[in-house]
């Protein structure tokens, strides 16, 4: 993701376009975010991953309890949506949205289907992916 956020950036530079920009802003700061709290909780779950036993351990480094690609995937919702979506009619930002979670479920299951990961893996990975990216880091009353 860093290497992605870096190209995106070069390219936004050199483009000169203000809501590439912007999007490259926010997801820079969706992915500083999101980077801490993801390597926490890989470190509280540190889960093997399922080809290899599966079993939990809590409060180890190189866990797999949470999905990096379902995270990642996900992290691209909220600045794509608020950098792009409010310049849409209301259909056409359900349709961008829709696909944005199109992609998210792809890549989650392809976790699940190369056992690299659980069900469960994968949906956390996804939840703290799309809470960061769109700036709620704390639980909702």
């Amino acid at each position: 993701m860093l290497l992605y956020g870096v190209i995106v950036a070069i390219i936004a530079a050199r483009s000169r376009d203000p809501k590439l920009r912007a999007f490259v802003r926010r997801f820079a700061k969706a992915g500083v975010i999101g980077f801490a709290k993801f390597q926490a909780s890989r470190f509280v779950l540190a889960e093997r991953r399922p080809k290899d036993g599966g079993a939990m351990r809590f409060f180890r480094l190189h866990g797999h309890g949470v999905s990096g690609h379902a995270f990642a995937a996900a992290l691209l919702h909220g600045p794509i949506m608020s950098t792009w979506g409010p310049g849409l009619s209301r259909r056409d930002r359900a349709l961008l949205s829709a696909a944005l979670y199109a992609w998210i479920g792809f890549i989650a299951w392809s976790r699940v289907a190369l056992d690299e990961h659980y069900v469960w893996n994968v949906l956390l990975g996804a939840r703290l992916g799309l809470r960061v990216s769109r700036g709620r880091t704390t639980a909702t009353p």
